[in-house]
């Protein structure tokens, strides 16, 4: 019995210190964030074929320009420029002179110039220019031309950027 009193007094000792406890109010905190990203670099591709053939006793040829897979411009344009052109020429064939031929290019009916911008795209594209050999009168009256009697080559440069 004596047990049973100690426990029985030691219990009431444990309710009788016990002291409710309650929450502070409650506070809120705030954390700023800062998200830093890198824009993406500008993509593209500009397809421009590497040889044109002007068929005989034909004036010209068309030559497609072609811009795939263009992302993240950042409202900017691929712009193709005409930047350099070599007379087409061909040997004689005594191997000591050479012969040339003008040629020129023309977008629609007008006639592009050396730094001249041939083109703008914003999104993917395929625009046509044509090569046409000899002067404005050819042009104009391609009947007139002889067509010449060998190959002749030479080339054209382009620009390529962002603008």
């Amino acid at each position: 019995m004596k047990k049973l009193l100690t426990l029985t007094l030691a219990l009431a000792l444990m309710l009788c210190l016990s002291v409710p406890v309650f929450a502070a109010d409650e506070t809120s905190g705030k954390t700023d964030l800062t998200m830093t990203y890198a824009a993406s670099a500008p993509t593209y591709t500009v397809t421009i074929p590497a040889t044109l053939t002007i068929p005989l006793n034909n004036i010209g040829a068309d030559m497609d320009i072609t811009v795939s897979d263009s992302a993240d411009l950042g409202g900017k344009n691929v712009v193709i420029t005409y930047d350099e052109a070599e007379w087409l020429y061909n040997n004689n064939a005594t191997g000591s002179q050479y012969k040339t031929i003008t040629f020129k290019v023309l977008v629609g009916a007008a006639e592009k110039r050396l730094d001249d911008t041939i083109f703008t795209f914003s999104a993917d594209g395929t625009k046509t220019i044509k090569v046409v050999i000899g002067d404005a009168d050819v042009i104009s009256n391609p009947a007139t031309y002889v067509m010449p009697n060998s190959p002749y080559t030479g080339s054209i440069t382009f620009g390529i950027g962002l603008l």
